[in-house]
């Protein structure tokens, strides 16, 4: 299972660390690992956005739920159960070290989000998906109802647009783009939306203007783009 830790300060561990909701919440941990992908944000919501696979290989991204109790970190589905559990063994600015449920000890590097968000991720971060089903749906049907969703919770109505850019037919691409999305959330910021449809699809996005533009990972963008239909 994954875990990604997000930028802060911490002191030095304890003689028992302890999970809290101070600590975990906003985390962004990844795995150090030479051939797994293991990444976990936990944010305020209870939900873990997971990317899981191999490096080079095929990466899914699920979603979970997480609690914390008997001071383990409790990582499971939107029915309470559970597929993993975390204690804490020690953690400072850089890493956490946590035992799994099997008994292995697993080491996770702390990532540390954008200290300089633009005004287009800040408004993301602050728009809130209250409750969204997704199955199969086509990656340019979902970035349309972004598009919509967008406009409705911006109190000036202007919203993000976002769009879907496919380069030319010989442009080299390492990953195959899987088009369809099938996603279950309640109360989930925009940004974390778009992190569950990198993984997924295995696109990747960055901010033009006020445009939200996603295109394949790993591609040569020295290459000509085309729309994406």
């Amino acid at each position: 299972m994954l875990l990604a830790l997000a930028g802060y300060s911490f002191a030095q561990t304890p003689t028992n660390p302890q999970w809290t909701k101070q600590n975990v919440i906003g985390l962004i941990l990844s795995l150090n690992d030479p051939t797994h992908i293991e990444v976990l944000r936990f944010t305020a919501s209870g939900y873990v956005t997971a990317d899981i696979g191999i490096k080079n290989g095929p990466i899914a991204g699920p979603v979970f739920k997480w609690r914390i109790a008997n001071n383990k970190l409790l990582i499971g589905g939107e029915e309470g159960g559970v597929i993993e559990e975390l204690t804490l063994v020690s953690m400072d600015s850089s890493k956490v070290i946590v035992k799994r449920s099997s008994g292995q000890i697993a080491q996770f590097a702390i990532l540390k989000p954008d200290p300089n968000p633009s005004p287009v991720v800040k408004k993301m971060d602050s728009m809130v998906i209250h409750k969204l089903h997704f199955n199969a749906l086509d990656i340019n049907l979902v970035l349309s109802y972004l598009t919509a969703e967008s406009k409705d919770l911006d109190p000036d109505h202007v919203g993000i647009k976002f769009v879907l850019r496919l380069p030319a037919a010989d442009a080299p691409i390492t990953k195959p783009i899987y088009r369809k999305v099938s996603i279950t959330l309640v109360d989930v910021p925009f940004t974390e939306f778009l992190a569950y449809i990198s993984a997924q699809t295995n696109l990747e996005y960055s901010v033009e203007g006020n445009t939200v533009v996603f295109i394949p990972m790993n591609l040569d963008l020295s290459h000509p783009k085309k729309a994406g239909k």
